[in-house]
């Protein structure tokens, strides 16, 4: 609203010395600049104190957040810039175009808008599309400079001919070129206890990643490390197939590829991800630990590509103008199997060594974006095919042989239409996810499971204090499955683990399952500084002729304590139905219903200076009708195998103290400290509670990546984690009839494994070419190769057990061209 120039400096000027200062601003709900703090002093040392005299007379209009004036820090750049002697009036509009062209960035051929293009005290400013034209100017050898905020200053000489325009197409360099920076928009706020938003271009270069932004969510709090870093997510002490993930609105099986390499869904094409670790609203069910949301990028209108490969896979992507929208399409195929079958030839056709590996994944993702029906629509498609096979010689029968073959596919469309104060999403899918597993003779299965999902969220802000939103969220699944296996057990036997012996048992079906959902969430500016969240959440379900149904009330409250400072509670039920294995009328109990849980948590959040912020959040969750094994039997006599007896209680305490992406750095430290327990049904563990198996006391993550001038990036990453608990052996039978030891276990889950401490590091570097982009990185695992045991082995009588190790030093190198 109020802008003051800042003086120049004397000597700056009479050295013809310009620049910009880059400056981090505090505007408070007033409009006024509490504090300011110079990030970038530019190339002069009296540009600083000039500028910041300046910026702190400036007067904005002040930010709103839920309507309600706010205070806000947003990166401002004050630019140093020479007057003419002379400022020459504009042209006459008659005059003929001189100078004409488009403006882009250099690498990534974007263009870009508000660029400011001078010669001879003549100016422009460049279009959305980056195109300008220039006037009046004389003909002759000129020069002219192009300056823009992002890009460093441009300036060239032309030589201008009368009455021939001339066409030209400039190239800025950009001064880092993160996509994220400079870029403001409007996100619909999240009333969550505990959401963590993270934005690609931040954690694209988290060390031990390999690139893959997903991977970062094991390096949050309230996340425990799985064992050989196999990508399971297992959030506040819950089963890892406890936490949902949604890719745009849509639900997916898995998030990772086998062994957790990689992320089912490329980063390139994600725009942010949000993880809630608890107390998320009505929106999300069916999940008793957390859920995952990611929002996929729209397209861009430039055509545009990539190419990558690295140790593990390689990928390919391209996209650019559709229509009058915008599409991209991005595909990735590991090449781990051909390396294998290098890396570990065959040695001879009767080598007893010989045991084949073949492991295999691709994925891919697709998306058109344009406006339709007054709103902005989507179409998708997106999928990932794993295949893991170990493979016996034909003339060696005894050896085992494993294959599991993992597949899923989507294909839908989204639309969002506002209407004054009316705002409707809607996202609808078809699908197909597959499972084949075959264990030598013994166990088989191969399920198919077609689905439609439909979600629509409708928005109502009725008053600045008041909004509702009312949405329906529906699975319609087709099941199919075919098992064969041997009895998993019988009533009153010790275990109940299949046997490796020919199947004794086979089950088909076919059935339709619908999954219904209703929700209403109203939130409430109850006074200036509080701000209530009220849902509730209707499910149910039908399966195998069989009906539930359950009803998740929620409630979650903010108080805004003074500036900056934000206390948070949540209160609230979630249900989630039981896995289909379980309710298989020949390998589980179809009687079984919904497990429960209740979620509490109290936490408080306070904004820091230099773009920091820290977290504070603790929480107790009581979960009741688990799904748990039992060696009952029903009326008949028959066994009844699993059973709603299973309860569990966890507790913990949730450190975040993180920086965001600014002046270059960026990081943050999260600690979790938990404890998670477990009773069982009475017929199979008698005893009490009992550790949960994934119990992770501590969990200790430092992240930190700078990046320095010339596009280098280094990166570090620090894990200090408390072992899983184990079952250790009291001893063993000896089996006349088969001459092997049977181990007798000791106190379920009673030790722990040592202390997991991994470092990683990481290097990037990017060379920026006119029109494309070169980037390599080296990313080393475990740099001090530190020994860490992820399991214990034991020997044939169980009289020791000999540890294995997680992965040693490991260095992986990526390289990557843009255009």
């Amino acid at each position: 609203l109020e802008f003051v120039p800042a003086e120049y400096p004397p000597e700056a000027k009479s050295a013809g010395v310009e620049g910009t200062v880059v400056l981090s601003l505090v505007i408070d709900e007033e409009g006024a600049v509490t504090q300011a703090v110079v990030t970038d002093p530019g190339p002069h040392p009296s540009f600083s104190a000039a500028a910041l005299h300046a910026v702190t007379q400036f007067r904005f209009r002040p930010a709103e957040i839920d309507g309600k004036p706010a205070a806000v820090e947003i990166e401002y750049r004050y630019q140093f810039v020479l007057e003419k002697e002379k400022a020459a009036p504009p042209p006459p509009a008659e005059e003929p175009i001189v100078l004409q062209g488009r403006v882009i960035e250099r690498g990534t051929r974007t263009p870009i808008a508000g660029a400011t293009v001078e010669s001879q005290e003549v100016t422009a400013e460049t279009g959305p599309d980056g195109r300008f034209a220039l006037r009046g100017i004389a003909p002759g050898d000129v020069i002219v400079r192009v300056l823009s905020p992002e890009h460093e200053p441009f300036s060239t000489r032309e030589a201008l001919e009368e009455g021939k325009p001339r066409t030209v197409e400039y190239r800025l360099t950009r001064r880092r070129y993160d996509p994220y920076e400079a870029v403001v928009r409007g996100e619909r706020s999240r009333p969550e206890v505990t959401v963590r938003t993270l934005e690609t271009e931040e954690v694209r270069t988290v060390p031990g990643t390999q690139g893959d932004v997903l991977k970062v969510l094991q390096d949050l709090p309230g996340v425990a490390r799985a064992p050989f870093g196999i990508g399971l997510l297992v959030v506040r002490g819950s089963e890892p197939n406890q936490t949902i993930v949604y890719v745009d609105g849509v639900p997916i099986p898995l998030l990772f590829h086998f062994g957790g390499l990689t992320a089912v869904v490329n980063g390139d094409v994600v725009r942010s991800i949000d993880f809630y670790p608890g107390n998320f609203d009505a929106r999300y069910g069916r999940a008793l630990g957390g859920t995952v949301e990611l929002d996929t990028r729209e397209p861009k209108r430039e055509w545009h590509g990539a190419a990558q490969m690295d140790v593990f896979d390689g990928r390919l992507e391209v996209e650019g103008p559709v229509g009058n929208g915008s599409a991209y399409a991005s595909i990735r195929r590991s090449w781990i199997d051909a390396v294998l079958a290098v890396a570990l030839p065959r040695v001879s056709p009767t080598s007893a060594n010989d045991l084949r590996v073949a492991p295999r994944y691709y994925d891919y993702q697709t998306k058109l974006s344009f406006p339709a029906l007054g709103g902005q629509a989507a179409v998708f498609a997106f999928g990932s095919d794993d295949l893991l096979t170990f493979v016996r010689p034909e003339d060696q029968p005894g050896r085992p042989s494993f294959h599991l073959s993992t597949t899923f596919h989507r294909v839908g469309a989204s639309w969002r239409l506002p209407m004054g104060a009316f705002t409707n999403d809607l996202v609808f899918a078809l699908g197909k996810d597959t499972i084949d597993v075959e264990r030598g003779d013994a166990f088989g299965i191969l399920t198919d499971v077609e689905s439609l999902t439909l979600r629509d969220s409708l928005g109502w802000k009725l008053s600045d204090g008041l909004s509702l939103e009312l949405g329906a969220d529906m699975y319609l699944r087709r099941l199919t499955y075919d098992v064969f296996a041997s009895p998993p057990g019988t009533p009153g036997a010790v275990g109940d683990q299949f046997q490796d012996t020919p199947s004794t048992v086979a089950e088909s079906a076919l059935g339709y399952w619908l999954s219904p959902a209703l929700y209403a969430e109203a939130r409430w500016r109850a006074m200036p500084r509080l701000l209530l969240v009220a849902g509730l959440r209707a499910d149910g379900e039908r399966r195998f002729a069989r009906n539930r149904s359950w009803l998740d009330p929620r409630l979650s409250g903010f108080y805004d304590l003074r500036r900056g400072t934000t206390l948070v509670a949540g209160a609230g039920i979630f249900g989630s139905p039981s896995q289909p294995q379980q309710t298989s009328p020949t390998f589980g109990n179809p009687d079984i219903g919904p497990e429960r849980a209740l979620h509490l948590s109290l936490g408080v959040k306070q904004e820091l200076p230099y773009r920091s912020n820290l977290e504070l959040t603790g929480y107790y969750k009581w979960m009741w009708d688990l799904v748990v094994r039992t060696r009952d039997v029903d009326a008949n006599g028959q066994p009844l195998r699993y059973s709603n007896a299973g309860r569990g209680r966890t507790w913990g305490l949730e450190l975040l103290l993180r920086r965001e992406l600014s002046s270059g750095l960026f990081g943050w430290l999260s600690w979790s400290w938990s404890r998670s327990e477990r009773i069982g049904d009475p017929s199979v563990t008698p005893y009490g509670w009992r550790l949960f198996v994934l119990d992770q006391t501590h969990v200790v993550a430092l992240i930190a990546s700078y990046r320095m001038p010339n596009e280098w990036i280094l990166g570090t990453r620090l894990r200090v984690v408390t072992g899983n608990p184990y079952t250790p052996f009291s001893g063993s039978v000896l089996q006349a009839d088969t001459g092997s030891f049977q181990c007798l276990p000791g106190a379920p889950l009673s030790q722990r494994l040592p202390t997991f401490l991994q470092a990683d590091a990481r290097l990037d570097k990017r060379w920026v070419f006119e029109k494309w982009m070169f980037s390599a990185y080296l990313d080393v695992q475990n740099v001090t190769n530190h020994q860490n045991e992820e399991a214990r082995f034991r020997n044939y009588d169980c009289s020791q057990t000999v540890p294995i190790p997680s992965i040693p030093f490991f260095p992986a190198i990526g390289l990557r061209a843009e255009w």
